[in-house]
Order: C-alpha cells, then structure tokens, then sequence
C-alpha cells in the first residue's frame, strides 16, 4: 500500500465504513428495492465483522466495529454507532439481533466519557484526540442507541436513558452560540 513518494495512506481499507454510509446512503426507498437475499448478505457481513472477543492490541472488550475488516482494524464509536445502525435498517424483525445489538449498544454506553461524551477508541481523560469527547461521535451513537432502545432489556433501556441524558447535556455545552458543532477529527 506504499505510494510511489514512499508515504503511506493512513486507512487502505474502510470496507466496513463505506458499508454502513452505503446502506444509509440508499435511504428507506433505496433499501425497499433490495431483496431479502441483499438486505441479508450484507447485514449478515456487518454481524461477522463485530468483534466477539477482546480485542488483540487495544484490549477492548467485545462489542464493538472498526472501520475495516482487516487485521489492524481497531474497534471505535464511529463505526460501532454506523453498524448498529445499519443491520438495524437491514433487518425485518430487529428483535432477532437483539444479542448482537446489546454487544455492541454496551460497548458505547461503556466508553462515555464522564463529561456524558464519547470519544473515539477509548474512555479516558479527554486530553488526547482518541480518548476526548466529542459532539460528531456522541451524536452518532444517540442515533443508534435511539433504534436499538425499544429492543433492548429494561436494565439496558434505564443505562441507556442515563447516558441518553448526559449524552444531550454534553452536546448543549458543546454547541456553539450560532448554532453550530465542531467534529473531533475532520
């Protein structure tokens, strides 16, 4: 993946990114034009791509997605939010994915920040870029943990309120006078 000026790209492969902003990207009448057979193909790939253990490097429990399906690939609040959204948006009945989706719902609601936000990769003191909060990635996984509520056990929905409200207050201090949110990294 060298370049030819000898640098390297930072990410050569956002399979699982690109996934998840193509299945939003298609909208509700995009995704009605799919058949079964799709819808499943690529929810079923998402569902495989979740990590189910703890992760090699990080150490982050399971739960979570990272931005691609490759070795190196690390678990994160950007891509978690966009597959619980996505296989959500796949699935006939999402309540048949309610074991995964509470993985992965768990994994958010265990990274956020003290300050009610959520940082990329892992909880923290919020002075480096991976462990500080941030409004772009807090509001993502309200989106997702939004869908997924009504599926999940009334312990899960009493933390997910919880962090539903602190995730909200985080924001509104977040949110600048005229109107506006500034993202983490881009």
């Amino acid at each position: 993946s060298m370049r030819t000026d000898g640098s390297w790209p930072i990410d050569t492969n956002l399979a699982i990114w690109v996934t998840t902003l193509g299945v939003q990207g298609l909208g509700v009448e995009g995704r009605k034009k799919l058949s079964a057979f799709e819808k499943e193909s690529v929810q079923n790939w998402l569902l495989n791509q979740q990590y189910k253990t703890i992760h090699p490097f990080t150490l982050a429990k399971p739960g979570g997605w990272a931005w691609t399906d490759l070795p190196g690939g690390v678990p994160d609040a950007d891509d978690t939010p966009g597959a619980l959204i996505a296989i959500h948006s796949l699935a006939r009945d999402p309540s048949t994915l309610k074991a995964q989706a509470s993985m992965g719902v768990q994994w958010l609601l265990d990274l956020q920040n003290n300050d009610g936000g959520i940082p990329t990769f892992c909880k923290g003191w919020g002075k480096l870029p991976f462990d500080r909060s941030s409004a772009d990635l807090t509001a993502h996984c309200l989106r997702a943990w939004s869908l997924w509520y009504p599926h999940m056990a009334e312990s899960i929905q009493k933390t997910m309120e919880q962090a539903i409200s602190r995730a909200i207050q985080f924001l509104k201090i977040q949110q600048f006078k005229e109107g506006y949110w500034l993202p983490l990294w881009f």
